[in-house]
């Protein structure tokens, strides 16, 4: 009655490999030698299959990665090699390594792979005639000019509101103004009269009376030519996730930018709800690499809470998660099960509400394709109309809505399909 694990589920895999691992190991009686394992077991990498491209594909054979047509061939050529990864011919495999003339320095040898034949192989005439395109829907940039988030940087203070430097607006409080500089730390910051002041002199009160053109100063004569905008964009006391930066020695953050997108997918989770004792779907949010990198980078604690700042570890007594990683993906009850994947750009057939321009109580709601455009932190996935401009945005954070996309039925209707039984 058992069944093959997700191999999507990267966490899975690679608990599954790391039991192979140590069988392979145990068989070869290194068990306890952590330097043979590392000598003698691994997985084919990229000189062997350059090895065995070489030595089974014809002489005239180059890989063309403009069509991604290559991939089949790698792929039949990786069926040749040892799945254990255990391929020199001193560990019964299928290469040896030899030394052969360098072609750019005369005199000078290279040690090189060679594969050893006797394996059966694949047609690879056939994939040679086969010309049809390899199903690779979106391709990766391979730009590494490419901005990952914002391109100027963002201040964050001790209590994690962020703040960005912009021009001082021509229309201006000075209340706002004043807290402002407080909320930057400055020293000899001006009083509230003397911006008004100021602002006055900026703001002449006829076309005929010329503005002054002195920018604000402190106490101490340091002109103040921009301010910080606070919360635009969020801020760490918030979620700390989809920013990037670096901390000081002293502590603080530098260098700190706004990441473009933080959350790679939703998930949906069927598990059993101990406290209401029934089947429930519970949603469970994956960040992108390049947020959990940003995490990294800032040195806040992924798992725990050491080294957490003051403000992070309110907002886990607030919200009651035990660390960042509760707090971001969500908490799943033991022994769930993956039933559903969402990701930006996935569409679906869904009815969604028409603007109403003229204020009335508007038209009735029209069913037409959407697309996920947004995977919101407060696990909410919001659609967007892709043949109708005049639908408002839809947002639908119910997972009992969400898996009806996918024609999955309730709860406790999916957990009886799939044999599950409440844990003891």
């Amino acid at each position: 009655g058992q069944t093959f694990p997700d191999f999507a589920n990267m966490t899975r895999t690679s608990q599954l490999a790391r039991e192979l691992r140590n069988m392979v190991a145990l068989w070869l009686g290194i068990e306890r030698d952590a330097e043979a394992i590392r000598l003698r077991i691994g997985n084919p990498h990229g000189k062997h299959t350059a090895a065995a491209r070489f030595t089974l594909l014809p002489w005239d054979y180059h890989k063309d990665r403009a069509t991604h047509t290559h991939h089949r061939f790698d792929a039949a050529v990786m069926t040749c090699l040892p799945p254990t990864g255990l391929n020199d011919v001193h560990y019964k495999g299928c290469f040896t390594t030899v030394l052969v003339p360098s072609t750019d320095r005369p005199g000078r040898t290279n040690r090189r792979l060679k594969f050893i034949g006797g394996l059966p192989v694949p047609d690879f005439e056939a994939l040679m005639r086969d010309g049809s395109y390899c199903p690779i829907i979106k391709l990766r940039s391979r730009s590494k000019y490419r901005s990952l988030g914002d391109s100027t940087f963002w201040s964050c203070a001790e209590d994690g509101t962020t703040g960005q430097r912009a021009p001082i607006p021509d229309k201006a409080k000075a209340s706002d103004l004043v807290k402002s500089m407080q909320r930057m730390n400055l020293r000899h910051a001006p009083s509230e009269k003397e911006v008004e002041r100021w602002l006055e002199k900026r703001q002449p009160a006829t076309k005929d009376d010329t503005p002054s053109t002195t920018p604000l100063t402190l106490s101490n004569g340091t002109p103040v030519r921009s301010i910080h905008k606070f919360d635009s964009k969020g801020n760490l006391s918030g979620s700390p996730l989809g920013w990037s930066g670096i901390i000081t020695p002293a502590g603080k953050f530098d260098q700190l930018r706004k990441l473009d997108s933080a959350n790679d997918r939703m998930e949906i989770w069927l598990g059993w709800n101990a406290k209401k004792a029934c089947w429930q779907y519970y949603k469970r949010i994956i960040p992108t690499r390049e947020a959990l990198l940003g995490i990294k980078r800032m040195g806040l604690p992924w798992r725990g809470t050491a080294n957490a700042p003051e403000y992070l570890l309110k907002l886990l007594e607030r919200t009651g998660e035990k660390d960042l990683m509760h707090l971001i993906c969500g908490t799943l009850p033991p022994h769930a099960v993956k039933v559903a994947t969402f990701r930006k750009g996935d569409v679906f057939l869904l009815t969604f509400p028409l603007e109403d321009k003229e204020g009335g109580n508007g038209a009735a709601p029209i069913k037409t394709w959407g697309e996920v455009t947004a995977i919101k932190q407060a696990k909410v996935l919001e659609f967007k109309s892709v043949t109708n401009k005049n639908t408002k945005t839809l947002g639908k954070s119910n997972p009992e809505d969400l898996v009806s996309l996918l024609r999955i039925p309730k709860a406790a209707e999916q957990a009886s399909a799939l044999g599950l039984t409440p844990p003891v």
